[in-house]
């Protein structure tokens, strides 16, 4: 596998993990660097988007090379969270 396609997959993971949890942040009043931390508090509040979010955890602990799933996966959480964004006015 190649290393710089595993880190790559980890760093996209981690924005997509830290752009659900800045959705909530504010409801939230606490900050977290922890990814673990910050997938349970946006499952909280999105709990119909858990298990893709999980499955982003996932990639960030366990990189992986599949392109066509990292896209499907960037695009469902991404999309969300655009949508999301736009509600919040950021």
């Amino acid at each position: 596998m190649n290393a710089n396609t595993l880190k790559d997959c980890q760093a996209i993971m981690k924005v997509i993990i830290r752009s659900g949890f800045e959705l909530v942040i504010e409801k939230e009043k606490q900050f977290t660097a922890d990814l673990y931390l910050c997938y349970l508090t946006f499952s909280k509040y999105f709990p119909a988007y858990e298990q893709k979010m999980k499955q982003a955890l996932f990639c960030f602990l366990n990189p992986i090379t599949e392109a066509k799933e990292l896209r499907l996966l960037l695009e469902y959480l991404g999309n969300f969270i655009i949508k999301e964004n736009k509600k919040l006015n950021f």
